[in-house]
């Protein structure tokens, strides 16, 4: 599923290709035990096309004080910036009249997505696409509209500057309780059946997690601070949901696709295409022209195979301990890449990334919660521990544990203070060196990386 347009702004061919790639909606059928309690939706049929649109919001849009009015509502009256906001959301600011004055004219904006986050659910509802050509084409979930997802990257923004001009004057509460904010509303995206939607959260999550982090670096009492963000972070900030979920979510977006784009063909058996689809996606940059001739050769039967193999082997790949699936990702791609098929070779999503993200999230919580409790730990034995087996409390086993590698994250006691990092994709300790884009070498937590 996927916007057709984004606040208004006309998609390029590259990010639709991207969102086509990435985006996702509601778990198929086929998928295995691990999702049996999920609704399950009906099969795939390209002779009369399922209207997943519709099935998908009267299965899933039943929230209970639905924020999704106020989100709504915030995004209408959000006034972008323009200029960057780099050294607003960095730490504490002096006067920066442009900034101050983007915050001020997004105060009402900001109240509505103060009111948004209160709420306990969220279900963003799916509209069918602009009128483009006929039903079969518009109820597609690829054209599916959806609210912008935008928004929570530009509360993000505004939420964090505004912490850090509050401390600047010296108010060390803002800060915490909008990046608390963030953390509550982040769980909205992060039930989403949308792929986008839950990468959009791993990132908000992350940035105010490391927000947090520099408050306790800045905080002229770490260790109170500390204590009052351990006790508010066990409400505000559960640990996130299963992307194995989400991904497989991916299935059903694919499988509509894929009932959308083939027809039968005059004889049993066979398959032609829906030209109305096909030259939309070509349009898109999908599919080529020359393409059509093998998308008729493998049909919706083998093609609906191939998808739901690759899936399989997704789900496989994202329920094994990151450690342990070191080559997962470029099988995964194998699927897709060595397959002749067209829809196989241009459709079927790669998930290595957005599994990096998931766990990077994973690891910026835990990496806050542990600062906080060697704080605390150093408030009761006047210096900090020797190792984090010392640390005490409920789930910090749990938080001990680095995603990337499944053992303890590398911490070292030092003369003024601690290292704490994770080892990241590669796996090795490489001393603490810090990478920011989660490519190479370790991800540096403690002390908080410039």
């Amino acid at each position: 599923m996927t916007h057709r347009k984004n606040e208004g702004v006309g998609l390029s061919k590259a990010v639709r290709r991207f969102i086509v790639r990435f985006l996702s909606v509601v778990v198929f059928a086929n998928s295995i035990s691990a999702f049996a309690a999920e609704p399950v939706p009906p099969k795939p049929n390209p002779a009369e096309p399922v209207n997943y649109v519709e099935w998908i919001n009267k299965t899933f849009g039943g929230v209970q004080s639905n924020a999704y009015a106020d989100y709504k509502s915030a995004a209408e009256l959000w006034k972008p910036f323009d200029g960057d906001l780099s050294a607003a959301i960095s730490g504490p600011w002096g006067r920066n009249e442009p900034v101050a004055n983007w915050l001020k004219a997004n105060q009402p904006a900001m109240e509505k997505f103060r009111a948004a986050s209160a709420k306990t659910g969220c279900y963003f509802p799916l509209e069918p696409g602009k009128p483009t050509s006929d039903a079969r084409t518009n109820l597609c979930l690829l054209f599916a509209d959806q609210a912008a997802m935008t928004l929570h990257r530009d509360a993000f923004h505004a939420l964090i500057a505004q912490g850090y001009q509050a401390w600047g004057k010296g108010d060390e509460k803002t800060l915490r309780a909008n990046a608390l904010l963030l953390l509550r509303s982040v769980r909205h995206l992060d039930a989403s059946p949308l792929l986008l939607r839950r990468l959009m959260a791993n990132k908000v999550a992350a940035g105010a997690h490391e927000a947090l982090r520099k408050a306790i670096k800045l905080t002229e009492d770490p260790e109170a601070f500390a204590q009052a963000l351990v006790e508010d972070l066990a409400k505000a900030d559960p640990p996130q949901s299963s992307l194995q979920r989400t991904m497989n979510m991916e299935r059903l977006h694919v499988s509509d696709l894929c009932q959308r784009l083939f027809v039968p063909g005059k004889e049993p058996g066979t398959w032609t295409l829906y030209d109305p689809v096909f030259n939309e996606l070509t349009k898109m940059g999908l599919f080529e022209a020359n393409d059509k001739s093998e998308l008729v050769r493998f049909g919706f039967d083998e093609t609906l195979r191939e998808l739901n193999a690759h899936f399989d082997q997704a789900d496989k790949w994202l329920g094994t301990p990151f450690p342990s699936v070191t080559d997962g990702a470029s099988e995964l791609a194998r699927l897709g890449t060595q397959s002749k098929n067209p829809f196989s070779k241009k459709v079927l999503p790669s998930f290595d990334r957005a599994r990096v993200l998931h766990e990077h999230c994973a690891a910026s919580r835990s990496a806050t919660f542990l600062i906080a409790h060697l704080f605390i730990y150093r408030a009761k034995s006047k210096e900090f521990p020797a190792s984090l087996d010392k640390l005490q409390g409920s789930g910090i086993a749990q938080l001990k544990i680095d995603p990337f590698s499944g053992r303890d994250f590398v911490y070292r006691k030092q003369d003024d203070g601690f290292l704490l990092y994770s080892v990241s994709t590669n796996m090795k300790d490489d001393g603490g060196k810090h990478d920011p884009q989660m490519k190479d070498v370790d991800f540096a937590y403690w002390p908080v990386p410039k």
